[in-house]
């Protein structure tokens, strides 16, 4: 698989591919490491605006620079942390979609987990096209002017919500994972994310790692 950025987008993209995973309910110890995230969260951000914290808005500046209102479509990893400053309930989905979550929460990067077999051929980061729309989990998504993921078939995902077409399912044995970071982010911050998803997806998952790294078009 070959990554292109288009050239007006400044991000870096983190990228992980894991292998041999079993996809399953979350066990208890992953879940109480989920809660536990969550509530350093909540409390690391029931004074503290994001706007103050450097990863929360570097991404929302990566947003506007390529014409997105943060306010109205929330990077993923900050709409996460929002739901749980709200008290809302954490959903638990599976293992591998769990850890997404956590690693979110806990970085405020935006990542997406997807099912290998069905990305097709090379992925390219782009922005969606005018009329571009794609079946999202449970819902349509207009993805006009967002920053999509995209492969031979089309749209499969982006830093705001993913498609039904790559989600995680239990038949999933392959995973690709993607991190939408800013720019400027240091590439120690987005490795440290990376290992971290490696781990817990090894440890709860029994995954294989392979290939990893980031890819920026600067």
């Amino acid at each position: 698989m070959h990554l292109t950025t288009v050239p007006t987008i400044a991000l870096k993209l983190g990228f992980l591919h894991l292998t041999d995973c079993r996809i399953a309910a979350s066990s208890d110890e992953l879940r109480s490491i989920y809660e536990e995230i969550a509530s350093t969260a909540r409390e690391r951000f029931s004074d503290t605006p994001f706007g103050e914290h450097p990863v929360a808005a570097g991404v929302r500046r990566l947003f506007k620079s390529v014409g997105i209102d943060p306010s109205r479509y929330r990077p993923s990893g900050e709409a996460l942390v929002r739901r749980i400053l709200k008290g809302q309930e954490l959903y638990y989905v599976n293992n591998i979609v769990d850890i997404n979550n956590i690693c979110s929460i806990e970085s405020l990067f935006p990542l997406g987990a997807y099912d290998y077999k069905h990305v097709v051929g090379d992925v390219s980061i782009r922005l969606g096209t005018s009329d571009e729309s794609y079946r999202g989990i449970g819902k349509e998504i207009n993805i006009a002017g967002k920053l999509v993921s995209a492969d031979g078939g089309g749209a499969f995902g982006s830093p705001i919500a993913d498609s039904d077409r790559t989600k995680i399912t239990d038949d999933t044995r392959d995973v690709l994972i993607l991190l939408y970071a800013p720019e400027s982010t240091e590439d120690s911050d987005i490795d440290g994310t990376l290992n971290r998803f490696a781990y817990l997806a090894a440890e709860h998952a029994g995954a294989q790692i392979g290939e990893s790294g980031i890819h920026s078009e600067s």
